[in-house]
């Protein structure tokens, strides 16, 4: 149901102060819908109002799932200090979020607070600088006969694996990530979503066939709204396609990706996440470059 013009005045003067659910709450409408309004209208919480939510969303979540008892760390104790990345100020910790976010595995089980990233090691390579601004984060390698070699980025942070599964990170996460976007300015959005396509996104040029291509991939179930909104809101033509391939004697494999097929609607996405990249080199060059190939193609 569209909003009305009275909600969308309520909006404009009141959600940077009261947040997503009690707006949600004093609309009657649905803590999603409201989110994404907000989105659209280019709203944005203040400083203030964001650590309110998350603190209280953070105290929630100890008491349903207390730890088992042992005397805990101050945030300034842990080799990565989770401050940075639950008060997000620095573009490589937005960046580090929107990469987790992609291929981040984070476990969280009675003593075991375990956050890792794996990946081909010449990317890993290109990852772990990034890593390194935000704290001491251990790095490993492994070679697997005729695969790759594969590098591991990895750390144990209680706080910081609870703010992470508190804001829909984990295992088999399908859910939007509208959650934590809130929690980060909107000057770093294009920093976090650059790490998301450096994870999941493809930029796929073939000009004997004249086709110039992005895809963003994820599992069959995935939300896709909250890049959705962003696309709507950078006015990129997308397509959203769910697909169940059928193999022989085996299970079917099922995806989901968003795709956008046409040069002028590429080159506005690779402007917005990629408009600071000549400064500061955060991300994948080769993926950066395959987007200048379509750009200049």
């Amino acid at each position: 149901m569209k909003f009305t013009q009275i909600e969308i005045n309520f909006l404009k003067s009141n959600y940077s102060i009261l947040g997503t659910q009690r707006c949600a709450k004093k609309l009657n409408r649905t803590t999603k819908s409201v989110s994404h309004k907000a989105n659209r209208l280019g709203l944005e919480l203040n400083p203030n109002t964001k650590s309110k939510i998350y603190q209280k969303s953070f105290a929630k979540r100890l008491i349903e799932h207390p730890f088992p008892t042992r005397k805990s760390k101050r945030p300034e104790q842990f080799k990565v200090n989770p401050n940075q990345f639950i008060n997000c100020t620095i573009p490589e910790a937005a960046y580090i979020l929107g990469l987790l976010w992609a291929d981040g595995y984070i476990r969280q089980k009675d003593y075991l607070n375990d956050i890792k990233l794996e990946n081909i090691k010449k990317d890993i390579d290109v990852f772990y600088p990034i890593f390194l601004k935000t704290g001491n984060w251990r790095i490993l390698f492994r070679q697997r006969k005729n695969r790759q070699e594969q590098g591991l980025i990895r750390t144990s942070n209680k706080l910081l694996a609870s703010f992470l599964i508190e804001n829909n990170y984990g295992p088999h996460n399908i859910k939007s990530a509208d959650k934590i976007l809130e929690l980060i300015p909107n000057n770093l959005h294009q920093y976090w979503f650059r790490g998301l396509i450096d994870g999941d996104g493809c930029w796929y040029l073939n000009i004997k066939n004249s086709c110039r291509q992005f895809s963003l991939a994820g599992s069959y179930e995935q939300d896709w709204s909250y890049f959705e909104n962003l696309l709507d809101k950078l006015d990129i033509k997308y397509s959203t396609q769910r697909r169940i391939q059928k193999r022989k004697n085996k299970k079917p494999t099922k995806s989901s990706t968003v795709r956008i097929n046409n040069k002028k609607d590429i080159i506005k996405l690779g402007n917005y996440i990629y408009q600071n990249y000549g400064q500061d080199k955060t991300g994948l060059q080769r993926k950066y470059n395959k987007y200048l190939e379509i750009k200049n193609s």
